[in-house]
């Protein structure tokens, strides 16, 4: 939902220093790169000429205005002589850097996610959980390198194709791509991890960069993951108001009823669930938020990034019969748009904690979206405080279960290259695909997350879309009926 909290910090961070970058072509001659920095009032391109004159060093690009100077490649001895000559300043290696290190959320300690060996949760992306998960909200960064990004969509359309989805627009409101880290930021060593670590996204957007969308807008969006429930298992809706759609909660119903498990977050405005909607939905899951500094039980932290009282219910969540489940939400860092990331609190955050679990238990497909909603409410714990008026007391999120929560996990090794361009013919979107590495007799293409067809493995197809215009689409490729050796998603653009 859009969070009536906004404590917002976006870092980004380039910090850890790591080894020196060599290309392979001047490792094979004993030479490195370097910086080179030239004396206040140096002719920066006559002194880089210089250098490569007299001292046979190659100069691959010069620098002008941020500050003067080069960088070159040379070996030992010639890189000392530069380092003395008298137009230079001073000299360093061409070193590679990476954003800082990963960092796990008080709310995925909170949920013990860390302790579960299961996960794998240990920064190497090794490996990722074999689930797919729609997002409802203002769309995902589809680029975001911390994110597994297999298919988008826009449901956001307005006037006369308003209740539709088509195309595929970003996220200019950084919400979804908040509540998306927290379900599933890959385990890769920096940013953030989700509690289902790298599960395929489906970035459903139904709000716009605004916060905000319709009834229709969100119904189709519904509509959308209901139409493709053979592929998805679990969506997250962190929106809602105040206002009630007794269609939109048929729709929910509906699409739990088609397989998928859908996840609600029950609402900042620290009233009974009941006048808030969609949550509450029966067949749904409705979560509340637990404000948590620490990521440990006990209620001893000071408060950080909000005013409230560590191991309690958080002090805006929504309460009342109709709430299943609480999970952490406040202070909860995680991805953003543009790349970044972001400390934000909400129910919004609190769902996507248990939309995650819910994915980790979806992936072993054993589960009915009811068996997923009982399953972690009887897994849950009842270690904190709750002091809602409604005198009930939810179970927290607590996946520490090593014999329940033991998902499928994929190995992250995909032997399967795939090249995709995009471009138009008499104005309609085609893309071609070529290929290398897949072992089988045929080949299964996905597009937008969906299958496009099962080809024979050639190494080459060409899709002809069919769309006019401008567009964006997302394309992977695996060997016949595996999940587990495929390409990494591609994005097209026309």
């Amino acid at each position: 939902m859009r969070t009536s909290f906004k404590f917002v910090v976006v870092f980004m961070l380039l910090t850890l220093v790591l080894p020196l970058f060599t290309s392979p072509s001047a490792a094979s001659q004993g030479k490195n790169e370097y910086i080179v920095v030239f004396q206040a009032g140096t002719d920066p391109d006559l002194a880089s000429q210089q250098l490569a004159n007299r001292y046979a060093a190659e100069v691959i690009s010069v620098y002008h205005h941020a500050l003067r100077g080069s960088l070159l490649r040379a070996d030992n001895d010639q890189i000392a002589q530069i380092a003395n000559d008298p137009n230079v300043a001073f000299v360093e290696a061409n070193q590679q850097w990476s954003l800082d290190a990963q960092t796990l959320s008080t709310g995925l300690n909170r949920a013990f996610a860390p302790a579960n060996p299961n996960l794998y949760i240990n920064g190497l992306h090794d490996y990722t959980v074999d689930a797919d998960v729609a997002v409802l909200d203002t769309g995902i960064d589809l680029d975001h390198p911390d994110l597994h990004v297999v298919s988008a969509i826009n449901c956001t359309l307005s006037g006369p194709y308003e209740g539709t989805c088509s195309g595929i627009k970003d996220d200019g409101h950084g919400h979804g791509s908040h509540v998306a880290g927290i379900i599933g930021a890959l385990d890769n060593s920096y940013g953030v991890v989700g509690i289902a670590p790298g599960v395929r996204l489906w970035a459903v957007k139904v709000l716009t960069n605004y916060g905000s969308g319709t009834t229709a807008q969100i119904i189709a969006g519904i509509d959308y993951v209901a139409a493709h429930a053979d592929a998805i298992e679990v969506a997250n809706m962190s929106l809602g108001g105040t206002a009630e759609s007794v269609a939109m909660d048929l729709a929910i119903s509906n699409a739990v009823e088609a397989g998928v498990t859908f996840v609600l977050a029950a609402g900042n405005n620290n009233i009974d669930v009941n006048n808030y909607h969609p949550a509450g939905n029966p067949d749904a899951i409705t979560v509340s938020a637990l404000a948590d500094f620490d990521g440990l039980p006990g209620g001893l932290a000071a408060p950080t990034c909000y005013t409230d009282i560590d191991d309690t219910r958080a002090n805006f969540s929504n309460y009342g019969a109709g709430v299943d489940i609480a999970a952490p939400g406040v202070c909860i860092y995680s991805t953003y748009m543009d790349g970044g990331y972001a400390t934000m609190s909400g129910t919004s955050m609190s769902a996507p904690f248990v939309t995650g679990a819910a994915a980790l238990l979806a992936s072993t497909e054993l589960y009915t979206p009811a068996e997923i909603k009982a399953t972690l409410t009887a897994t849950g714990n009842f270690n904190w405080v709750d002091d809602s008026p409604d005198g009930i007391q939810e179970p927290l999120l607590d996946v520490s279960n090593i014999a329940v929560f033991n998902p499928v996990m994929l190995t992250t090794q995909m032997p399967i290259t795939l090249t995709a361009t995009g471009y138009l013919v008499s104005a309609m979107q085609t893309t071609d695909l070529s290929w290398t590495g897949a072992a089988t007799a045929t080949v299964d293409i996905y597009r937008d997350g969906s299958l496009l067809i099962n080809t024979l493995n050639d190494g080459f197809y060409t899709d002809n879309i069919g769309i006019k215009g401008k567009g964006t689409h997302t394309y992977r490729l695996c060997e016949e009926n595996s999940t587990d050796r495929c390409s990494p998603t591609v994005t097209v653009q026309y």
